[in-house]
């Protein structure tokens, strides 16, 4: 009854459950567990004693994918390649992410600091602070839409009216000749302002390098996903098989392609982190080079693939299909080219 109690209540902390003998500090060992626990609750024992195992383990881990069991054993506990669990899911050893999976080439840290950085609120404050201005008298944001330099805070918008200039934020009522005219202001080097403006320009910088590679990540990102779509649906397959007249086995280039663009799209998403936190120098060109390839080569067989079937006869059908199974060779060779040449000696700025 004291086992019992202790898997059905305690949980994993079953495993080290100690005698019930008072200030006995004995942990009860597996024989014990076996020959008295009932049966409704060894099986669920086995599974904490499994869990515990493998979680004191450096070595091994958990697969993270959703609804799998199982665990992956490594040589090394700070393995950079990702591994690749039966259940098809691919993920990086170290930090064990789910919503990460396999990030290479950037590291788990600089992974970590993108996330940041993408749900970080202070985004959205420097975006205000690069595209926006606040009115001097109301201090509301306000966004230049026009050439001219006399704003007005507008009432309709929920500001207050004041009209002033946009590059020395000074009263217009003051603006005439003597400051350069109503669309100049020689003021504005020696205000306040042009200190202001400065800083903005340089976050604005920072915000637009930021957002350089975030959209190629995303756009990578989606790719990806729609690869994934391709590759779980039939559709392409059973018109290849109705139209075509070809077996089965005939068709696995399919899967062998989107296998191949979702592991390159999946690299290629991972390596505008990787860029973005890179230094500028000789490493990080010939990192922008072997990415130019990898890309390059990956949006052709991408295009290669996705050619309408509806369209083509049965000779047409033979060398695209030839076309796509080269293609998907060559893409997997810069793939390899592109890894070797990050995993072989080329270093991230942290």
């Amino acid at each position: 009854m004291y086992l019992d109690f202790k898997v059905t209540c305690e949980g994993p902390s079953c495993v080290t459950a100690t005698c019930p003998y008072p200030k006995c500090t004995e942990i009860v060992h597996d024989k014990a567990y076996a020959d008295l626990l009932s049966q409704a609750n060894l099986g669920t024992y086995k599974k904490y004693t499994f869990r515990a195992m493998v979680e004191g383990n450096p070595h091994i881990k958990f697969c993270p994918a959703p609804s799998c069991s199982n665990a992956i054993k490594t040589e090394r506990k700070n393995r950079k390649e990702a591994v690749i669990c039966s259940c098809s899911f691919r993920w990086c050893f170290q930090c064990a992410d789910y919503e990460i999976g396999d990030h290479m080439p950037a590291t788990c840290e600089i992974v970590d600091k993108w996330r940041q950085k993408a749900t970080d609120e202070s985004e959205n404050v420097k975006w205000m602070i690069a595209n926006t201005k606040k009115c001097p008298r109301c201090r509301k944001p306000i966004e230049k839409n026009g050439g001219c330099m006399h704003m007005t805070c507008r009432k309709d918008f929920g500001g207050c009216g004041h009209e002033f200039c946009w590059l020395c934020r000074g009263d217009w009522k003051e603006h005439g000749t003597e400051t350069g005219g109503y669309y100049a202001c020689n003021k504005y080097s020696s205000s306040a302002a042009h200190e202001d403006d400065t800083k903005a320009a340089q976050i604005k910088t920072e915000l637009e390098a930021y957002m350089f590679y975030f959209h190629r990540y995303e756009a990578h990102q989606k790719a990806m996903k729609f690869a994934e779509e391709q590759k779980n649906q039939t559709d392409k397959k059973e018109l290849i098989l109705d139209k075509f007249t070809v077996r089965a086995q005939d068709t696995q280039f399919l899967k062998e392609a989107t296998e191949q663009l979702i592991n390159n799209r999946r690299v290629l998403k991972n390596s505008y982190i990787y860029g973005f936190y890179k230094e500028a120098g000789s490493e990080k060109n010939l990192f922008e080079y072997l990415q130019e390839d990898l890309e390059k080569y990956t949006n052709k067989l991408s295009e290669i693939y996705e050619r309408p079937l509806d369209q083509m006869d049965h000779e047409q059908f033979k060398k695209w299909k030839e076309e796509v199974t080269n293609f998907t060779r060559v893409t997997a060779g810069f793939l390899k080219k592109f890894v070797e040449g990050v995993m072989g000696g080329l270093t991230v700025q942290e």
